[in-house]
């Protein structure tokens, strides 16, 4: 497992399905999702990360195949969230 970068946080850890994480970076915070793409944003699994971002669009946004995912694609996912205090806090 990686070591976690210094004042980043795990959003969501949830093997074969999302993981998802939060690096604080000058005036920002960023929001990287991996997850099958089978999650979707309605799902309640995937709170955590509405929860930071609220109504951000990601900056980012790719597909890929991957045999560990559920149903063997994964969708990355990177937003910018200008108020990391509050998003850290929430």
């Amino acid at each position: 497992m990686p070591t976690p970068l210094p004042g980043s946080c795990t959003l969501i850890d949830k093997p074969f399905r999302i993981f998802a994480t939060c690096i604080p970076l000058p005036g920002s915070l960023q929001v990287l999702v991996y997850r099958s793409t089978q999650i979707k944003d309605r799902h309640g699994i995937y709170k955590p990360v509405l929860d930071v971002v609220g109504d951000a669009k990601p900056i980012n946004r790719d597909v890929m195949n991957d045999d560990l995912m559920v149903m063997g694609k994964a969708e990355i996912l990177v937003y910018s969230v200008d108020t990391p205090a509050q998003a850290v806090a929430a």
